[in-house]
C-alpha cells in the first residue's frame, strides 16, 4: 500500500549508471510469487541459526484486492507460507519479527469487504501455523499497524497509527504481555497527524519507535521512547525546511540506536548515543533518495536499505563498518526499477534485505542476500 503509491511518483524507466563508493556481494535470492499481478514485500526478520520470515501482500483477482502475504526461508530457498486473511477486503502485512522457530509475529491491516474501514492485523506463528490473534481499534475508522519488534515470547510491541472521530491522526502502541495485545497510551505532538512507522527493541525498559508527524506547515520526525513505564518523545533533528521522515529504526543498547528516512528529497540517518539525536553524514546518489529499513549489530556493524532515482529507481545499499557509512552496489540481476523496504540480519550472520521489483508487466517480490557481516 504505503510504499506503491510513493513508487508510482518516482519510477522512470531507462538502464542505470551509477558509480559506486564501493563493491560488495549482494545476490538475488530467488523467491516465489502469487498470481501474476502484485507481489510486494515489506518487512523482513532473521533469527539466529537461519530461521528467516518476509511478509507483505499480494493480489489476488478473486476478491481484487491484496492478501497476506508470508515467505520462509527453509536453508535452502525461499517459500510460501500459508497466512490467513480477515474479511474479503484488502489484508497487508507491514512489519514481521520473530524470536526463535516458534515463535513470530507479523503486522498489518485488513478491510472486511474492499471498501470497509481498516483494522489492525496481527498474525502469530507458532511453530506450525499461522493464525490471528485479536488487537484493539482504538479509532472509529482507520487502524493500521507498520511494525512490530519482539524481545521474548511475552514481551512485544506493535505500532502504526489510527484516525479518531475528528480524522485526527494518532500514534498507535499496542503491546504484548503473553497472553493478550493491548492498547498502551503514546503521546501525539501533532494536533494534526501523527504517525509510527518503525519499532525496535533493546530492553524490556529500551524500546524506540519512530515515524513523522505534521508540525508547523510540514513533515517532522518524530522518535518516541519507552523506559518501562511510559512513552515520551524524544527531540530529533531535522534538515532543510521540507518533509523529514523516519521510516525505520534499530536499538542496539541504551546508548545506541539508529534511525533512517529521508529529509526533503535526501535519505536521512540519525543516531542516538545515550543523550541525544544526531544527524550523521552518509553516502548517497540520484536526485531522489531515501532509505526504509535499518539493522544494527552490538559490534557497531549496521546496514540500511532504500531506493534512489537515478535515471530509474534502483536499490540504495548502505554498511556501516569501522566507524562510516559507505555504500555497497546493488546485483545487476535485480529486475526493472527494483527498491528494497527492509533489511535484517542474524548476529554473525549474512543480512537479508526484501522488497520489490518489476517483470515489465507486474509487481514481483525481490529477496537479496548480503555479505556476512
Amino acid at each position: 500500500m504505503k510504499r506503491s503509491l510513493l513508487l508510482a511518483l518516482l519510477v522512470c524507466s531507462s538502464a542505470i549508471g551509477v558509480g559506486w563508493a564501493t563493491s560488495a556481494n549482494w545476490t538475488v535470492a530467488p523467491s516465489p510469487n502469487r498470481g501474476s499481478l502484485s507481489n510486494i514485500l515489506n518487512s523482513v526478520a532473521a533469527v539466529d541459526g537461519g530461521d528467516a520470515w518476509a511478509v507483505g501482500h499480494w493480489y489476488d483477482n478473486t476478491y481484487a484486492s491484496y492478501r497476506t502475504l508470508v515467505q520462509r526461508w527453509n536453508g535452502a530457498g525461499w517459500k510460501v507460507a500459508s497466512s490467513p486473511n480477515v474479511g474479503s477486503g484488502y489484508n497487508d502485512l507491514n512489519g514481521v519479527a520473530a524470536t526463535g522457530p516458534t515463535d513470530a509475529w507479523a503486522v498489518g491491516y485488513s478491510r472486511a469487504t474492499p471498501y470497509s474501514s481498516a483494522r489492525t492485523l496481527i498474525l502469530h506463528w507458532n511453530g506450525a501455523s499461522w493464525a490471528v490473534i485479536p488487537s484493539p481499534n482504538p479509532g472509529p475508522t482507520e487502524n493500521v499497524l507498520y511494525g512490530v519488534a519482539a524481545w521474548t515470547a511475552a514481551d512485544a510491541w506493535a505500532v502504526g497509527w489510527y484516525y479518531d472521530a475528528q480524522r485526527v491522526g494518532h500514534p498507535l502502541v499496542l503491546h504484548w504481555d503473553g497472553a493478550r495485545w493491548s492498547a498502551v497510551a503514546a503521546p501525539a505532538p501533532s494536533t494534526y497527524y501523527s504517525l509510527l512507522q518503525a519499532v525496535s527493541v533493546a530492553g524490556l525498559d529500551d524500546v524506540w519507535a519512530g515515524g513523522y508527524a505534521y508540525l508547523n506547515g510540514r513533515y517532522s520526525t518524530l522518535l518516541m521512547h519507552w523506559n518501562g513505564a511510559a512513552w515520551t518523545v524524544a527531540a530529533s533533528p531535522n534538515v532543510g525546511n521540507r518533509a523529514n521522515r523516519i521510516r525505520g529504526v534499530a536499538a542496539v543498547a541504551f546508548d545506541d540506536a539508529w534511525a533512517v528516512g529521508d529529509s526533503q528529497t535526501r535519505s536521512l540517518v540519525q543516531h542516538w548515543d545515550g543523550a541525544a539525536w544526531s544527524v550523521v553524514d552518509h553516502p548517497t546518489t540520484g536526485s531522489y533518495s531515501t532509505l526504509w529499513g535499518v539493522s544494527a549489530s552490538a559490534d557497531g556493524g549496521a546496514w540500511a536499505v532504500g531506493y534512489s532515482r537515478v535515471s530509474s529507481v534502483q536499490p540504495l545499499i548502505l554498511r556501516r563498518d569501522a566507524g562510516s557509512w559507505s555504500m555497497t552496489a546493488p546485483p545487476d540481476s535485480a529486475g526493472i526499477n527494483p527498491w528494497l523496504t527492509a533489511v535484517a540480519g542474524p548476529t554473525g550472520g549474512a543480512p537479508w534485505a526484501v522488497g520489490t521489483t518489476s517483470n515489465g508487466t507486474a509487481d514481483r517480490t525481490l529477496i537479496l542476500r548480503g555479505p556476512a557481516q
